[in-house]
């Protein structure tokens, strides 16, 4: 007997690599290219609770809302 998958919307898209990718935010390594820094230097922003907000979604992923680095690049912003 054949049996048939269904299939849930989401908000979510998948990436290239397969993986889901959440509006509005983006993992530690996209974040550290838009701030112009290493995946270390966020590394230990995070441990001195330094730099832009993040939240961990699970044991290892990291992800930075967009919103809280424009924010964070605003702040820091010579004008």
């Amino acid at each position: 007997m054949a049996t048939s998958k269904s299939k849930t919307k989401t908000n979510d898209k998948k990436t290239d690599a397969g993986r889901t990718e959440m509006r509005g935010v983006v993992r530690a390594p996209e974040a550290a290219r838009l701030l112009g820094v290493s995946e270390g230097t966020l590394a230990n922003w995070r441990s001195l609770r330094k730099g832009p907000k993040f939240a961990r979604m699970g044991t290892r992923t990291v992800v930075y809302p967009l919103g809280e680095l424009q924010r964070y690049i605003d702040e820091r912003t010579a004008l």
